[in-house]
């Protein structure tokens, strides 16, 4: 009863932070209204979503592996590796943009800060899964909420110093790196610094770990398309001002969703990785049915709540230019729940080694994204078939999450 209630407590932790980490966007959100056009809003969610599309190389997945080795050791080497591969992807990005620019193959807007932003998120996830790795939830969750505060305080400074886009692009920057420099602190305790370059140990574990480059790589790639190619897609279609509109629909609806999805995932994972490697594994099913009924509880009622408020919210908090919101809310609100009671169980693929499956439906993501923005005339009737047709995948991944938990 008393790992039962600290799993829980763990989550509250990470999500106190969350939750003040994605409220300060959100109050701050009539401000950066007001602040930057719904052409600004497009253009900077094209750029952010480009180097979310290229985050899953940073690392090559290998950061998904910091919750299985068994010692400091196993772990400090691990850790090795994973800097090594983010610099020299990090440095061949930098090369490939450099030469794109020069030749002029393809326009990349602001193309400059895409490597330091790719680096600065990258290093910030890594570290991250350190700390959850070794249970510091309430440090992890403070960090959040520094990047959060320096994200949003210099996005309001910044653009009313009317630096445009580029506010929002130095914002992300330094909010990432702030995170990481609190949570590399606590990080010496854990990691000994000194012996992470073991030639005959980063090669042993660029082997034991191979799999995940294999199959979370190309898994990951094809999900975070699926996820954050949409602006750069619909900019082909539709105007920057819908896309404005369909990013601050992401940021009020996605983000809180998203993060309040990690934090239980960040501990669901930890925990049921622990169960695995203590062979407690029968452990696990009952752990996510009570995990499944207890956010449902608390968020089905915020959901039909939200729902019947946000034109009054809407309209009172960023004006009648942004009701388009609204309507987008709607239409996206009961996928992003859905989404995230699924997702927030998705680590039961890794742990339980069905990382192929996890490729095939990442794939199975991208096909009915794109597929969706083909058969759409309009932004309204993709963001409908698209929410529909996803929400039936998240759904089915769900239940079959409970019958891999049930039959092992």
């Amino acid at each position: 009863m008393d790992k039962q209630k600290s799993y829980f407590k763990n989550i509250v932790i990470l999500f106190k932070g969350s939750s003040i980490s994605q409220l300060l966007p959100i109050l701050a959100s009539p401000l950066l209204t007001n602040i930057y056009s719904p052409e600004e809003f497009g253009s900077y969610s094209k750029f952010i979503s480009f180097i979310m599309i290229l985050v899953p190389l940073g690392t090559l997945k290998y950061d998904q592996a910091l919750f299985l080795p068994k010692g400091r050791k196993g772990l400090n080497s691990l850790f090795g590796l994973i800097l090594i591969i983010l610099f020299v992807v990090t440095a061949t990005l930098s090369f490939i943009l450099c030469i794109n620019y020069f030749l002029g193959f393809y326009k990349i807007d602001y193309w400059i800060f895409v490597p330091i932003v790719f680096l600065a998120i990258n290093l910030n996830n890594i570290i991250e899964q350190i700390s959850v790795r070794f249970s510091e939830f309430k440090r992890t969750s403070i960090s959040i909420s520094i990047r959060s505060t320096l994200n949003v305080t210099l996005q309001l400074g910044l653009g009313l110093l009317n630096f445009s886009v580029i506010g929002f692009i130095l914002a992300n920057l330094i909010g990432a790196f702030g995170s990481f420099i609190f949570l590399l602190k606590s990080a010496y305790k854990n990691i000994h610094f000194k012996s992470l370059f073991s030639f005959k140990n980063l090669k042993a574990d660029f082997k034991k770990y191979v799999r995940f480059p294999i199959y979370i790589l190309p898994s990951e790639i094809f999900a975070s398309i699926s996820t954050n190619f949409l602006p750069i897609l619909l900019a082909s279609k539709f105007s920057l001002q819908d896309i404005g509109y369909f990013y601050l629909t992401t940021k009020i609806v996605g983000l809180p969703t998203t993060v309040l999805g990690r934090s239980i995932s960040q501990v669901f994972y930890s925990k049921i990785s622990e169960n695995y490697r203590l062979n407690k594994k029968h452990y696990n099913s009952k752990l996510l049915k009570e995990t499944l009924l207890k956010i449902s509880l608390i968020l089905f009622p915020m959901l039909v709540l939200s729902y019947f408020l946000v034109d009054l919210i809407v309209t009172t908090f960023f004006g009648y230019e942004w009701i388009t919101t609204a309507t987008f809310f709607k239409i996206l609100a009961p996928f992003y729940f859905i989404k995230l009671i699924s997702s927030s169980f998705s680590s039961v693929l890794i742990i339980y080694k069905k990382q192929r499956l996890e490729l095939l439906i990442n794939i199975l993501l991208f096909i009915l994204t794109f597929s969706s923005f083909i058969l759409s005339n309009n932004i309204d009737s993709f963001l409908y078939i698209y929410s529909t047709t996803l929400s039936v995948v998240y759904v089915s991944l769900l239940i079959f999450y409970f019958k891999t938990l049930n039959s092992d």
